[in-house]
């Protein structure tokens, strides 16, 4: 069986190992980022938010580097719980 590492829950591994860590972060944030632009959409926006484990403080920057050098406006809000990160993308949208 193939291990994968992103699914509908989010990105799961360990972290700061050989498969996730800045850097991976860092390109997925670059390739993320990169899609959305393509879509030429009039918002280019990301909105990060996370829980509270230390990987969180350690993997965001890398991810919105990514996001930022492929040209999107990013808002990191820190921790909060996944229902408020949904109502903030779902105002967010329109």
């Amino acid at each position: 069986m193939i291990k994968k590492y992103f699914g509908t829950d989010g990105i799961r591994g360990k972290v700061n190992g050989s498969k996730i860590n800045g850097e991976m972060f860092f390109k997925f944030g670059l390739a993320a980022g990169t899609y959305f632009k393509n879509l030429k959409k009039s918002k280019q926006t990301a909105i990060i938010a996370k829980d509270t484990r230390l990987s969180g403080y350690t993997l965001e920057p890398a991810l919105v580097s990514g996001l930022a050098s492929a040209g999107m406006h990013i808002y990191t809000l820190g921790p909060l719980p996944t229902n408020g990160l949904a109502m903030l993308t779902k105002k967010n949208e329109s």
